[in-house]
């Protein structure tokens, strides 16, 4: 799913550079290339990050979500009756890929805490989301919506975060209003 997910965030972000990037039309009516303007970056964003920070931060959740998505999955093919015809229920395993799971989450829930939890705050970034940031929100809505667990749960940073995130309009459901 994450890597699904994540392979379709990419492909339309360089859709989206590639075509910006090809710069003015000249008066001959031929694309030049040229450099990107602080405004031309500011208008239009990226969901991987400008900076080698932010692109570094971003690829480190990315890398920590995917490993979450895998536990969490694990537990679920483990502990729910959903997948009972596929393999054995084992309630010791599912609880053990559950806490990886949440264990994984702890260090994420550490990227949305603090003083430098800037990133996804409407003051600092006028409200723009990352790549990571939808990773994050799709493995908890995931969880939530299919098992009923809220994995953000005694995660101070990851609860504010889903709260934040699950009101946008981009992520509400035709009938739903955000919680």
């Amino acid at each position: 799913v994450v890597v699904g997910s994540l392979a379709i965030i990419e492909y339309f972000e360089t859709l989206c550079s590639s075509s910006q990037n090809q710069g003015k039309t000249s008066n001959s009516g031929q694309n030049r290339d040229r450099e990107l303007t602080s405004s031309d970056k500011e208008l239009k964003g990226t969901m991987s990050g400008q900076t080698p920070d932010e692109i570094a931060r971003i690829q480190k959740l990315n890398e920590l979500v995917e490993k979450a998505t895998i536990s969490f999955e694990d537990a679920a093919r483990k502990g729910s009756a959903m997948f009972a015809l596929l393999e054995k229920r084992d309630a010791k395993a599912s609880k053990l890929s559950l806490s990886a799971s949440r264990e994984i989450l702890a260090t994420v829930n550490e990227y949305y805490v603090g003083e430098g939890d800037t990133h996804f705050n409407s003051s600092s970034r006028g409200g723009e989301v990352d790549v990571a940031d939808v990773m994050v929100f799709s493995l908890l809505q995931f969880a939530k919506v299919m098992y009923g667990i809220e994995l953000w749960r005694e995660l101070d940073g990851l609860e504010v975060f889903y709260r934040w995130f699950g009101e946008r309009e981009s992520v509400l459901v035709e009938g739903e209003e955000g919680e």
